[in-house]
């Protein structure tokens, strides 16, 4: 069952109907801050109250007691019956807030200094944004794993720019290195995690004919390349940080065999030949064409030619090629860029690696299946960055895909939509490492571990039925009458006006009062009911009318759902007011009293309910009803006996 929170307070409570919100949407993706839209109804408590980008209130959400998401509203929206739209972003988007200042890995004169392993280099992104946000915005550093996603652990990064930290992470990081990040919760605290692979396996299996209920399969080759160009890193960034060739002379006097320049504004100034010493507070610089910007970057030119790999990963001159891929598609090219390689054989095994990536159109999986979650809780719901289980003999397909996408309808789990994509190479038939060995796992553990009972099956495959009845009953169940009234000069057209007000109008002479109910449904949409007049012309004056009234905690009109309500009695003895059974005996005489009646959808006449029903409070001026009181449609009716 899933819950949201809007901090301490509750925001979606299916077991209450005035805490149902509408469109109830999670959406979850590997490195994005994730989204949370809904739809709030002006008869929730706490419409009007939530506000955007409260940190003191994150936006939560639970199935049952598991954290899926948390974050903070960023958008408010109201529709043309009030409902409320409401947009979420989860905490991973804090990392937007915050702004990296120009630094380099390397020694600087124009910046910060940021450390030169990639583990180091992430730790120091969090915190130059801690730094800069308020503490309910801070992240700790959980998993680091960035030093295994480069051999030598150490990488060259600079920036001149104002760039996010989201930003400098997925450039700098994600976009050059792999890996993911992530955002999860121990114990109340906020952690931020940079992976180098997803790990986890679900042990759940999505099941033609249990479970799965529809199943897209993309091959998308628009990224296709059958060779690669490798470029790795200029010289100037191998050693040292030049400026088009200038750098900093490391020289404790100057030789008069070499020339020095000075910096200004205007660029670099070489020094008169007449000048031999340096002068004290001046810097100098020294240029070297080999450090200059404008050479090229390394290359893998000059190698042997040779196959590298079993595969077909063949060098010929300054390129990697597939020769089979090249067979098959033709001669298809991309540059690889990395600038933190510094050797050519590093180059080659990297570009090889990177080539592998595109020789084949990428293959997703798109699922719509019912968690096995919501019936078995034993199992753990699918997440993302974890390897799931999809078999379906109709379409030939029994293995394991990394879940990259989840759109969860929180309203209407069967709705919700699971995007899964494996690294299978449709070229040559190869696997991802981590994939290949939980295939070999098929038909042993997992196998065991997720063997469903008949009755689970069965609940299974009715699960769609029966979610649809529980929605058609929130949707159709009233929660909510109100009373208008207006004023009118006739005594057949209902007034044409928008002044209907809640407060009863006082009567005057030759006009005439309406009256009209409006419905508030458990899906949030209302109705206006047939006005009908409530006063006549003038006439004799005659006894005080009595008008028996019965007011309820949740609406007047019930279906067999989670509500409970109770009935109160409330008597109009002229401008009297009566709501316990003294006053009634005072005014009525003491044989007066109430009989409550009941009658199914299907009875012909009411049956009375026995005044000694444990249900009645004070003589029947309560009555308490519970889901177990109603069958299918029942109405209840109360008499005032003289």
């Amino acid at each position: 069952m899933y819950f949201v929170k809007y901090g301490e307070e509750y925001l979606h409570d299916p077991r209450e109907e005035l805490y149902i919100l509408g469109d109830l949407s999670l959406e979850c993706e590997e490195n994005t801050c994730g989204y949370c839209d809904f739809t709030i109804y002006p008869t929730h408590p706490l419409y009007g109250k939530i506000r955007e980008r409260d940190a003191s209130n994150p936006v939560l959400v639970y199935d049952d007691d598991t954290l899926l998401f948390s974050g903070f509203i960023y958008e408010l929206g109201t529709e043309f019956y009030l409902n409320g739209t409401v947009k979420c972003k989860g905490d991973l988007d804090y990392l937007r807030e915050s702004f990296i200042r120009p630094y380099a890995t390397l020694d600087n004169s124009y910046g910060k200094q940021a450390p030169t392993s990639v583990d180091g280099y992430f730790k120091w992104l969090i915190k130059e944004h801690n730094s800069q946000v308020d503490s309910n915005k801070q992240f700790r550093i959980g998993i680091n794993q960035g030093a295994a996603l480069d051999s030598n652990n150490y990488i060259y990064r600079e920036s001149t720019k104002y760039p996010t930290t989201l930003d400098e992470i997925n450039e700098k990081l994600i976009d050059d290195l792999g890996g993911y990040i992530r955002c999860r919760y121990v114990d109340g605290i906020r952690y931020v995690d940079y992976l180098s692979e997803w790990t986890d396996t679900n042990t759940q299996i999505l099941d033609f004919g249990i479970n799965l209920i529809n199943y897209t399969q993309t091959d998308d080759s628009s990224s296709i390349a059958t060779f690669i160009i490798p470029l790795g890193a200029r010289m100037s960034e191998t050693k040292y940080p030049y400026d088009n060739g200038y750098r900093k002379t490391t020289d404790s006097s100057m030789k008069t065999d070499k020339e020095y320049y000075t910096k200004t504004d205007n660029g670099y100034t070489k020094v008169s030949d007449n000048v031999t010493s340096f002068e004290k507070g001046v810097t100098y610089y020294e240029y070297h064409d080999l450090y200059d910007e404008s050479n090229l970057s390394l290359t893998i030119s000059g190698l042997e030619d040779k196959v590298y790999d079993s595969a077909g990963y063949k060098k010929k001159d300054d390129l990697i090629y597939c020769e089979p891929a090249v067979q098959k598609y033709g001669w298809i090219g991309v540059t690889y860029e990395n600038t933190d390689i510094t050797t050519k054989s590093e180059l080659v095994s990297k570009s090889i690696v990177s080539l592998k990536e595109l020789i084949s159109p990428k293959r997703t999986i798109e699922i719509k299946a019912i968690d096995m979650h919501l019936i078995n809780p034993n199992m753990s719901p699918i997440k993302i960055g974890e390897y799931v289980r999809v078999r379906s003999t109709p379409h030939k397909m029994d293995g394991f895909f990394l879940c990259k996408n989840i759109d969860l309808d929180l309203n209407n789990p069967e709705n919700s939509l699971y995007t899964l994509g494996t690294t299978f190479d449709t070229l040559t038939g190869q696997q991802n490492k981590r994939i290949k060995r939980l295939n070999a796992t098929i038909n042993q553990t997992y196998e065991k571990a997720e063997k469903l009972t008949d009755k689970e099956k069965q609940n299974a495959l009715s699960a769609n039925m029966a979610l649809q009845e529980s929605k058609d009953a929130k949707r159709n169940s009233i929660v909510n009458v109100t009373d208008e009234y207006a004023i009118s000069s006739s005594t057949t057209d209902p007034p044409q006006t928008d002044e209907w007000t809640t407060e009863p109008p006082a009567w005057t002479e030759g006009k005439y009062i309406w009256r009209r109910f409006i419905y508030t449904y458990g899906d949030g949409h209302t109705e206006i009911g047939t006005p009908t007049l409530s006063t006549g012309g003038n006439g004799k004056d005659g006894e005080d009318a009595t008008t028996l009234r019965i007011e309820s905690s949740r609406g007047t009109v019930f279906k067999n759902d989670s509500i409970s309500t109770v009935l109160s009695v409330v008597i109009y003895r002229g401008s009297q007011r009566i709501t316990d059974s003294n006053t009634l005996k005072t005014v009525f005489g003491t044989s007066a009293y109430l009989q409550w009646k009941w009658k199914r959808i299907d009875d012909e006449s009411f049956g009375i309910i026995s005044a000694g029903d444990s249900r009645f409070g004070d003589n029947g001026f309560t009555f308490t009803l519970s889901p177990d009181d109603v069958d299918t449609k029942v109405t209840f009716m109360c008499e005032l006996m003289v």
